[in-house]
């Protein structure tokens, strides 16, 4: 009990760091305040911003089984959707609306460190992972690349197998029925 605490601290004082780079750059004209909540239990979410509950919402068994590198990716991550949301609110005064992961995002997520992809492939052997899905008696479709093994639901699977190419992110190689593993 007493590592999630120190993990959650470690949330928190990254938290802290995030808001004071981001208001140095930004300026005192944007608040970065938000909560953090620990409430994600599902096999395809690593973590999420919402600008509706002003929460950014994480996975307490991912956070434990992955640690910094669960913060350093996931969290600032999310921070990033957070800071993106403040810059450019959709909608309002005729702003235009921003996509999730589209330029706005990606030059956001460069200043603070992260890629800005929304790749959950760091996590894929995750045992905690492993645990929801089981739970939930998900139906998972297990494809090869050149480099690892995908897992990809039902709705995945038969795009594949109807002819719709995907394509590793890591390796670039194609994921195709011909490399399917029966699970």
């Amino acid at each position: 009990m007493k590592d999630i605490e120190n993990l959650k601290t470690k949330v928190k004082e990254k938290y802290i760091e995030l808001q004071k780079r981001a208001k140095e750059v930004y300026g005192n004209g944007y608040t970065f305040d938000t909560i953090i909540i620990y409430e994600i239990k599902s096999s395809r979410v690593l973590g999420t911003y919402s600008s509706f509950k002003n929460a950014i919402s994480l996975n307490l068994g991912l956070l434990k089984e992955f640690g910094e590198k669960y913060i350093d990716d996931v969290f600032v991550h999310e921070f990033c959707h957070l800071v993106v949301d403040r810059l450019y609110p959709s909608g309002i005064n005729g702003c235009k609306r921003v996509m999730p992961h589209g330029k706005e995002f990606k030059n956001v997520s460069k200043f603070f460190g992260c890629d800005g992809k929304a790749s959950t492939t760091l996590f894929n052997k995750s045992k905690t992972l492993e645990k929801i899905r089981k739970k939930s008696n998900r139906k998972v479709f297990v494809y090869k690349c050149n480099c690892q093994e995908h897992e990809v639901g039902l709705a995945m699977h038969k795009k594949i197998s109807s002819g719709v190419k995907y394509t590793c992110k890591l390796c670039k190689s194609r994921i195709s029925s011909d490399k399917y593993l029966a699970v």
